[in-house]
């Protein structure tokens, strides 16, 4: 069984993640235009998320590995949720806008149901076929975030649409592996020994 370490209030990351929200949801704030109402939004998720990483330190302060691990997966879903903000605001009061909110809400229901498959791809992405997947998504999205920046520094105004969109899909590709931080360190350790994706 992995050790389990006490984590203090200071070791407990809250107030850097927190202010990582903020700053990250100030940044969404300006995308693609300023916005006074969703900068006060995304603040008020922040306040929420710092208000699950106290709950969650104090159930699981005594037990590190527990601790952190659901510590990372709500931090993955707040990041998530905040990349989308810009492609939701372009398209909001249209039928794309709730395309997207839906598809959001499966994104990250769904792959929490199949953490395990999830987790035996991300291990052994060369014998599962979610870790293929997976991994033709990621380097899409590391293609695409090139060609983006590469024009970024080519014409100075980066198009706010494109922007979106792979910050969008970023948000995609985080979700679908936030799941496997919600199994408990023994049973990752079990599916090494095991030998995943067999």
């Amino acid at each position: 069984m992995a050790k389990q370490e006490y984590v203090s209030f200071k070791e407990s990351r809250i107030l850097s993640i927190t202010c990582l929200f903020l700053f990250v949801g100030g940044l969404m704030s300006v995308v693609p235009q300023e916005s006074l109402v969703v900068l006060i939004v995304n603040s008020v998720l922040a306040l929420i998320g710092a208000a699950i990483f106290y709950t969650l330190w104090r159930l699981h302060h005594r037990h590190s590995k527990r601790y952190y691990s659901l510590l990372s997966y709500v931090m993955i879903i707040g990041l998530s949720v905040y990349f989308a903000v810009p492609l939701l605001r372009i398209f909001y009061g249209t039928y794309v806008f709730w395309i997207g909110i839906g598809f959001l809400v499966i994104v990250i229901s769904l792959p929490s149901i199949q953490a395990e498959r999830i987790a035996k791809g991300i291990l052994n992405p060369s014998k599962n076929k979610f870790g293929k997947v997976y991994m033709i998504i990621f380097v899409l999205v590391l293609v695409f975030g090139s060609f983006l920046y590469i024009n970024a520094g080519v014409t100075q105004s980066p198009d706010a649409l494109t922007f979106s969109i792979f910050l969008f899909a970023l948000s995609l590709m985080f979700l679908c592996i936030a799941p496997i931080l919600l199994l408990t360190p023994e049973r990752m350790e079990e599916l090494k020994r095991n030998g995943v994706g067999r």
